[in-house]
């Protein structure tokens, strides 16, 4: 245990260069890439016409961004398209099942609706396969790209169909055939990246690239879906919090009705932690866009402006780290509005100013996932182990009730026998319905022009600084780690309060090498001491009026 939590004392970036960093985020020197190809759009079903997986997705992302609306792509650079090799498609794919894929290219309607019978929710037609290669060759393209590039960096968007992230070794699933993510983790191993990280937010559990990347502690996967303990598809026990993949970590929705204060708090609160301790050197993004406002799968409330704030909190570790970044196309059906969210995606790329984006207070229901995340996942990450510790001390300070782990997560019943169902899976949204949507985000959008002025706070770790209205001062107990006090206030106050209502910053000057204590000095006692040192700080932030979010995030009544 204590060697465990003296990982959290290997700080692999200077915390000063931290601070520097932080500041010239936007600033960096960047590369962004773009690729997509308009000819997967010859993949289509051929007998539901209300099937949701359409080529209009990727036609009208590729209209908008490239019209008068939008001038991203006129800041990227755009890759030239090619076609996945068979033996980047083998690294996880299965040769019979490939093979067998490929001979779709021949059959007639009746044969290919017979042989997607044989697979949960897929439909085929003559120019499947050859899709599913360009859709995989353009993701390979953009991870090349961004690999390749050493001097700035690097990131991309591919604009991909079909998607990937529920297919597996030997099977097609829910619109996906080649999972496009665990190729590109796969092949960047084997082209030397030492670590992928992978992060699904599309609004489904990422079942095809759980089982995919089992073989390599070296990628690891965060995803965050639907779940409603079991109940939502697809319907698994191993799409909880606990299960027994020991290379994936599972954050749980088990409600609808989430939007930018919850998924964006999951990435501050967890996978920014996992990627402090994990450091990737490759950051891949499964990005399905059906946890938007709108979306008929989802029943999610994100919005544009929350989506590049999620892009931004990877881009601005990524550069810390000096990860290039790579975002894959998977999900996302409200296409009125799927166009709005890849271009602000894109604009978190290129740095663009980020939208005033107001976040409530986080739903009870997933906070309670999120905690329990983090107690299960942190026996794995000291950073978000840390996060648990101070949770539970915090609460005891407070005198409220500590959050337990769900003994029973699953409560659903597997829908599944064969043969599959192939029409009438799907629905499109009445006409009203989607003007009603397309009015509201408009009027979101709108509103990221209306700035914020934003009140500002200084925190001053064992200071001489003088309290002000503006300013507290932080007294740091000597058996603690002034390091990882310092590192959990940047995480968990300073990073998540950029650019909405409030700058929370650090003052710069404390830091001195004699603060810091050696591995060998941190004990048990030494890691409680900061657990109340951390905790100190935060109830005087709480007491100022400042990240009510995190007070409630960390206090809700359980």
């Amino acid at each position: 245990m204590i060697a465990r939590r003296c990982i959290l004392l290997d700080v692999q970036v200077d915390m000063l260069s931290i601070f520097r960093m932080d500041e010239r985020v936007n600033a960096v020197n960047r590369k962004v890439f773009f690729i997509s190809d308009s000819a997967m759009n010859t993949h289509k079903c051929g007998w539901d016409d209300e099937h949701i997986e359409v080529p209009e997705r990727l036609e009208k992302v590729l209209t908008y961004l490239k019209g008068e609306q939008s001038n991203v792509l006129g800041e990227c650079e755009v890759l030239q398209s090619s076609s996945a090799k068979l033996d980047d498609i083998r690294l996880v794919h299965d040769a019979n099942y490939i093979e067998t894929l490929s001979k779709t290219r021949h059959m007639n309607s009746e044969e290919l609706e017979s042989y997607c019978s044989g697979f949960e929710d897929v439909y085929a037609n003559e120019h499947t396969y050859k899709a599913c290669l360009l859709s995989t060759g353009c993701a390979l393209e953009a991870m090349r790209a961004v690999i390749a590039e050493r001097d700035r960096f690097a990131s991309a968007f591919a604009a991909i169909r079909p998607p990937g992230h529920h297919a597996s070794r030997n099977m097609a699933c829910g619109f996906c055939f080649f999972n496009n993510v665990a190729i590109c983790a796969k092949k960047a191993r084997q082209m030397g990246m030492r670590r992928v990280l992978i992060v699904d937010w599309d609004v489904h559990a990422a079942q095809g690239t759980q089982y995919c990347i089992e073989d390599d502690p070296n990628i690891k996967l965060i995803s965050i879906h639907r779940y409603e303990y079991g109940k939502f598809w697809p319907q698994l026990p191993e799409s909880a919090i606990q299960h027994s993949y020991a290379n994936t970590v599972n954050m749980t929705l088990n409600k609808t009705g989430f939007g930018d204060a919850e998924y964006i708090s999951f990435m501050s609160h967890l996978v920014v932690p996992i990627i402090s301790d994990f450091q990737p050197s490759l950051i891949l993004v499964s990005c399905g866009f059906d946890a938007s406002l709108g979306d008929p799968e989802g029943g999610m409330t994100v919005t544009p402006g929350g989506y590049q704030w999620m892009t931004h909190i990877l881009v601005s570790h990524a550069i810390k780290l000096r990860a290039p970044l790579c975002m894959l196309l998977e999900g996302g059906y409200f296409i009125e509005t799927l166009p709005m969210n890849v271009e602000f995606c894109v604009k978190a790329l290129l740095g663009k100013s980020l939208p005033p984006v107001p976040l409530g207070l986080c739903d009870s229901v997933f906070l309670n996932s999120l905690h329990s995340a983090a107690i299960h996942y942190g026996s794995h990450f000291p950073s978000l182990q840390l996060f648990a510790d101070v949770a539970k001390t915090i609460r005891q300070f407070r005198g409220v009730k500590p959050v337990e782990l769900d003994n029973v997560e699953y409560k659903g019943i597997r829908e599944f026998s064969l043969p599959y169902p192939t029409q009438g899976n799907y629905h499109r949204l009445p006409d009203d319905v989607v003007k009603s949507v397309c009015k509201k985000v408009s009027s979101i959008i709108a509103s990221y022009v209306n700035r914020h002025e934003q009140r500002k706070l200084l925190l001053c770790l064992n200071s001489f600084h003088d309290e002000t209205d503006e300013a507290i001062v932080v007294n740091i107990d000597g058996a603690s780690s002034i390091e990882i006090v310092e590192k959990f206030l940047h995480m968990h106050v300073c990073e998540p309060s950029w650019g909405v209502y409030e700058d929370i910053s650090i003052e710069k000057s404390w830091f001195s090498p004699k603060n810091s204590l050696t591995r060998t000095e941190f004990t048990s006692a030494a890691y409680d001491a900061t657990l109340i040192g951390i905790c100190v700080a935060l109830l005087q932030i709480f007491e100022k009026g400042f990240a009510k979010n995190l007070e409630h995030i960390l206090l809700f009544d359980a």
